[in-house]
């Protein structure tokens, strides 16, 4: 097995398939080399030059294109339309203005809302048939783009990442944590530590990305079982709280002993990125969409704090292309559901 890994970062250069007087493919791209990660790591392509990664700053290289993944804050209008040639277009949804037509749809949901039933198994859920409730006050958040988010509205998000996850044969790799199943105090730790034990060793993922609500505020967790490690993600930098921390350190640790049992018990490690700090009292939930959507979009699952290490806010067209994103999925989904 090939086992790939970070070398540098840097940029995708727009020109022909020239680079540097040698004609390449059309699956080669020229990268201009900014930061470099492992400097004695050999280039795809070789010059007389050029042969490390290290000598190739400040400069362009060639470097084919299935070995160059996405970086993470790229213009908002690029992000996240790469699966958009792989998934068909809901009939009858509005594709250049999703936001509109689930303000049309909004109105159905006003006395009734939308029970959207699906294979909860990808969550852990020992019940196949789930069901989630999308009320007009959940599609009005998204629709207003300046409210806290419901619960149910990541609920449908992580479907919708399931579900582009799966396109790309990600599902061997990546699993999901229900929400509502995160929660975690204090009369409640019982059941959550149940609930981890039994989907991380039923699943053997290598990653697991769970939304996790605490004191009004969503932040992001994740799992890391063979690497013994776990990631936390806050858009206002709080630390994790006591009970949470306490459970997932008490199921990793089993966990390990059961994967390793001549290892010695001991905590998992913590790295808490310094990605994205939100400015205002509402853009939690889509900070943890966002992070999410770019952890399968680039298939993270390691150099965490070098990925995320932007702290600015997130632009607002980012913001508005979750929106979208989420718009068009549950106007397919509802449609779908309603025949």
């Amino acid at each position: 097995m090939v086992h790939l890994r970070l070398v540098a970062m840097g940029k995708i250069m727009e020109g022909d398939s020239i680079i540097h007087t040698v004609a390449y493919a059309d699956d080669v791209v020229r990268v201009s080399v900014e930061t470099v990660i492992d400097p004695e790591a050999e280039v795809p392509y070789a010059t007389s030059e050029i042969q490390y990664v290290k000598q190739a700053v400040n400069t362009f290289v060639a470097w084919p294109t299935h070995l160059v993944k996405a970086v993470l804050d790229e213009h908002p209008q690029r992000i996240p339309h790469n699966e958009d040639a792989h998934v068909p277009k809901p009939a009858n949804v509005n594709a250049d203005d999703p936001l509109r037509e689930l303000m049309k749809y909004s109105f159905d949901l006003y006395d009734k809302p939308l029970q959207i039933t699906f294979d909860g198994r990808f969550l852990g859920i020992v019940d196949a048939s789930t069901s989630i409730f999308i009320t007009y006050s959940d599609v009005i958040e998204i629709i207003a783009g300046d409210k806290s988010l419901n619960i149910s509205v990541i609920q449908l998000w992580l479907m919708y990442i399931h579900e582009w996850s799966q396109i790309f044969s990600q599902g061997f790799m990546y699993a999901f944590l229900e929400p509502q199943s995160l929660v975690c105090s204090k009369d409640r730790r019982s059941e959550c530590e149940q609930y981890l034990e039994r989907w991380l060793k039923e699943s053997d993922r290598e990653v697991y990305i769970g939304p996790y609500f605490h004191q009004e505020h969503w932040q992001l967790i994740i799992l890391c079982p063979r690497q013994h490690v776990v990631v936390w993600f806050c858009s206002l930098r709080r630390k994790p709280d006591m009970h949470i921390k306490a459970t997932i350190n008490s199921v990793m640790t089993k966990l390990k002993k059961t994967l390793s049992p001549e290892t010695k018990a001991v905590a998992p490690k913590w790295i808490e990125v310094k990605s994205h700090v939100q400015t205002g009292c509402y853009e939690c939930g889509y900070y943890i969409m966002h992070w999410i959507w770019n952890i399968i979009a680039s298939d993270i699952k390691s150099d965490w704090s070098m990925w995320f290490a932007n702290d600015t806010p997130l632009d607002i067209g980012i913001i508005t292309t979750i929106r979208k994103k989420w718009a068009t999925f549950f106007l397919k989904t509802a449609i779908s559901q309603n025949g």
